[in-house]
């Protein structure tokens, strides 16, 4: 899974990283591979934070965003 190119497709506006268009779930991965392999989180961890898809992302854009240019 590469992070940084799903990140820059996400910041770009990939209509691929929509589900509701696409039935794709690449936004999701992205999510999950962000708190799995950048931020060292357990599968445990993930499931038992109650992250809503908006505060996962607002996470991700906050680490990530300066990393990439964004």
């Amino acid at each position: 899974m590469d992070i940084a190119l799903l990140y820059r497709q996400y910041r770009a506006g990939d209509p691929t990283l929509d589900f509701a268009k696409t039935g794709q779930y690449k936004r999701f991965r992205l999510l999950v591979a962000f708190f799995l392999k950048q931020e060292h989180w357990s599968v445990d961890r993930l499931l038992a934070s109650g992250l809503s898809q908006s505060e996962a992302e607002a996470r991700m854009n906050a680490a990530l965003a300066l990393r990439h240019g964004a």
